[in-house]
């Protein structure tokens, strides 16, 4: 069965600028159909086979100790 975790190269553990006016951190995820020439995440967008996937128990457990400064979690 696939799972969304699967794919989750990248984390910023704290935005102020990814949800205009609210604390967040970022998700980023692997692959994009895309080939935006300003692309600031090539590496991750076109190859992510080369980054690895992040622990979903780690990420999750830095969420749940900082839920008191997040208002929420973007998803990229």
């Amino acid at each position: 069965m696939y799972s969304a975790w699967s794919n989750v190269r990248g984390f910023v553990r704290f935005s102020l600028c990814d949800w205009p006016g609210r604390n967040a951190c970022v998700l980023f995820m692997g692959g994009c159909s895309l080939r935006c020439p300003t692309c600031h995440n090539a590496d991750l967008a076109w190859t992510p086979d080369n980054l690895p996937v992040l622990k979903r128990e780690s990420v999750e457990q830095y969420i749940r100790s900082k839920k008191r400064w997040l208002d929420g979690i973007v998803i990229s």
